[in-house]
Formats: C-alpha cells, structure tokens, sequence
C-alpha cells in the first residue's frame, strides 16, 4: 500500500534539516521519497492514500527509549518520596502481583493498550519497555500497530523478601520469555527484544556474565538502570557491567545521575547509548543526569518519559521541553537547545532501540506523526523545531504512522475503539489492584 502525503508545511527530516510545502511518499514499510509534486505508483484497483498536509509539520515518530508500562495503573501516587521511598512503598507492594499469572496477564494487556494509546496518541511511535512485559503485553501493542521493544528483566540478588528469586529459575525464565519475544517478533515486525538487568546491583557477578553470553548469542540489546550511588566498599554499578562485557555501543543506560567521573569516562568509551529521563528524576529527587557533559564528549543521549509512576505522563513533547529548560537553569540558555532534544527524543532513541528510523529519509521506516499548525500556540510558525518544543502538546498531533499504517487519525486511533480501551481498564484496576495502593 501507498501513502502520499501532500503539500506538508514542514518536512522536519532531522533537527538541521527541514523542507517546507514537498510531499512524502510511503511504500509498504518504508518511506520511498520526499519532493515536491510526487506522484504515487499503486498496483491496479488499489488507488494510494492521500493525506492533506497542509498546516501541518511531519515529523519523525518521537521515541520513548525507557519506560515501565505496567505502571500505568500507579500514576500520582506520592510526590514526596524519594526514589527508594518509591520502591518501598509504591512499587515493591505492587511487583507481588505481577507474580500471579492470571493478575499478569490482565494487567500486561490492560496496561499495554491503555499507555500504548497514551503514546501514540502523543505522537511516540516506539518504546522500550523495562519489567513486567509478558506476552499478552506484546499482544496489546501489536492490536494498536504501536512498535514495541520488550526489554526481559532480571534480578537475582538484594531484592526485598516478597520477591526471591533464584538464579536458575530467574535465567530459565528470562530464556523462555526470550524465545517467545523472538518468534513474536518474526511474526509482528513491530516488536523489538533486549536483555535488561534491572540495575547491575541487584545481579550478581554470574547472572550479568552469563547474560552477556546470551545478548551475544542472540543478538540482543542491552538496558539497565545505572541510578544510585555505590553502597560503601561496592565498586560502581558501570565497572560491574564492564567486567561482564555488558558495556558496549549496543547498551543503553537510564537514569545516569548519580556516576562517578570514572564511570562517565566507561560510558564515553564504550559507545553506550545514555538515557535521560529528566521528568522522573526531578518528580523522585535523584538529581540531574551531565547530559551537557556527555554530549559535549560525543556521547548519545536519548529520552524518555520512564515509567508512568514516575514520570506520569508519557508525552514526549513534555519530556523535551523538560530536558531543554532544566539543562538551561543549570548552566545558560546554550547549555541544551531545542534542536538538541528533538535529535534525542528521535535518532538517538532509535539508535537506543535498534531501529532504522529517527529521521525521514527514503529507506527508514515509514514512522512519523503529523503535527496540526493551526492551534493558536502554534502560530506563527517561524522556527519549526523550537515551536514545536517549546510549545507543542501531544494533543496537537493529528495523523500517527507506524509501519507505513495509520494508526491515528484526526487525533483518535484506527485500530481500537478509545471508549472500550478506557472501560476495559477501569474494570482490570478494580479487579487486581488492591486499595491500599491508591491511599
């Protein structure tokens, strides 16, 4: 199927490179060309979709390179926690009931669909989701022509008592889980695997080796957390990983606020792929990510919204204007400009992901949202990049395409009915989440 966007204001191929008044033309998965006048090529009986771009600026699909989906049902609890005050008392008492399959299963494809919707909607379309992904998960993603990565979690060690778990248990679920996401993947083409210590503390020195054979063997990406100072006499959380070969250009690192200069300088070296979350972190108090410093030695940095209890939102127009400004308190109006946040909210969470998107250039991935100009916050239109920055919401998105699919349109998704997505989420709340955790 053929797609013609026509006559788009804007064509905002990369932060520095931006067409006005051309076409984009997509053909099946990928974008075929960006010019003006463009005619499409459709097999007989089969005429290409027309989309009218006028007053509108098509951007790549912004990118959420970390989050925790299931947490969707958590959003607003306590905003005078810090971040191990959280665990202990937002998310540790809820993880027990992800343990039980029937409660997984609901709340993995309630939760898929509901943040999923959120997402697109917000013109995200692709994620990296850390913890409590199960299958049913991935089937939420695949009914909202979302692009998903599944990122398998592990821990084996310093958990809290409710959650022990051993570690040949731990690595013969991880390999079942791994398998299923691979054949999953083959059959969708939207969903992503990468392997994920939840933070290299909680692994012990075997599981993170062992781990590390497997991301070879398979091929896998790698995600952590590297929040959190080292406890005393603990090396760094970064030297763990190096020692196990598990920093490398292939991993991506959340949450880096609390490094030494010497882990800074692992990072830079290895190539890994950092990710900022700057919402999450000012929300739990864990201080400020060097994002300046990292990208001033070459390091990747991409964005994220986190999870939906930190976080709250997940509208990544909210997460780059949070990432500008707050670099900009710290340092001067320089420090972080518009430009670079739009490059980490879409090419370095691709590079985050693995994916072949992030720009709008013929062969990427035909992933990209249309933004509608006429909102009086979005006028005049002058300079793209910082209008759409500064003042975008989600809300101004219109159309939404995944795949070379619309999945949104006019501002309502194509796939799912919103109404029912929204009841039946209510009704899985009520049923699996107890009440103490809303008090």
């Amino acid at each position: 199927m053929s797609l013609l966007i026509r006559q788009a204001r804007y064509v905002i191929r990369d932060a520095h490179r931006i067409e006005r008044d051309v076409d984009l033309l997509i053909e099946g998965r990928h974008i075929r060309a960006i010019a003006p006048n463009l005619q499409a090529e459709s097999a007989p009986g089969c005429a290409p979709v027309m989309i009218d771009g006028r007053n509108h600026a098509v951007i790549p699909g912004l990118i959420n390179a970390h989050t925790h989906l299931y947490q969707a049902f958590l959003r607003g609890r306590s905003d005078t926690l810090d971040r191990e005050g959280w665990l202990r008392e937002v998310i540790y008492p809820f993880r027990p009931t992800l343990h039980h399959p029937p409660a997984a299963a609901a709340i993995g494809y309630s939760a898929g669909r509901l943040a999923g919707l959120e997402m697109l909607k917000n013109g995200t379309t692709s994620f990296i989701d850390m913890q409590a992904s199960p299958p049913e998960a991935w089937r939420a993603w695949e009914e909202l022509g979302i692009r998903g990565a599944v990122a398998l979690t592990f821990a084996d060690e310093h958990l809290p008592p409710a959650l022990p778990v051993a570690l040949a248990e731990c690595q013969a679920r991880l390999l079942d889980l791994a398998e299923a996401a691979r054949a999953a993947a083959v059959r969708t083409g939207r969903l992503g695997v990468l392997l994920a210590p939840a933070a290299p503390r909680l692994c012990s020195q075997a599981f993170l080796t062992w781990a590390a054979d497997l991301a070879e063997r398979l091929d896998l990406r790698v995600q952590t957390h590297a929040a959190g100072p080292p406890l005393p006499g603990e090396p760094s959380p970064l030297s763990w990983l190096a020692q196990a070969a598990l920093l490398n250009e292939r991993t991506s690192l959340a949450q880096c606020t609390h490094l030494s200069p010497a882990d800074l300088d692992l990072i830079v070296d290895s190539g890994a792929t950092v990710i900022h979350c700057p919402k999450s972190d000012m929300k739990l108090g864990q201080g400020i990510a060097p994002v300046p410093w990292l990208r001033a030695r070459g390091a990747p940095v991409a964005l994220a919204n986190d999870g939906p209890a930190s976080g709250d939102l997940l509208d990544m127009f909210e997460e780059m204007r949070a990432a500008a400004l707050l670099h900009k308190v710290r340092g001067d109006a320089e420090t972080l400009t518009a430009q670079a946040a739009f490059v980490m909210a879409t090419e370095h969470g691709a590079r985050a992901a693995g994916l072949n998107a992030g720009t709008l250039d013929p062969g990427r991935l035909a992933d990209l949202a249309l933004i509608d100009l006429n909102r009086p916050h979005l006028v005049p239109d002058h300079d793209i990049v910082p209008l759409l920055v500064y003042c975008a919401h989600g809300s101004d998105v219109d159309t939404v395409i995944v795949d070379g699919q619309v999945v949104v349109a006019r501002g309502r998704p194509t796939r799912v009915d919103e109404a029912e997505v929204l009841r039946e989420a209510r009704a899985t709340a009520a049923a699996w989440l107890p009440q103490p955790i809303f008090t």
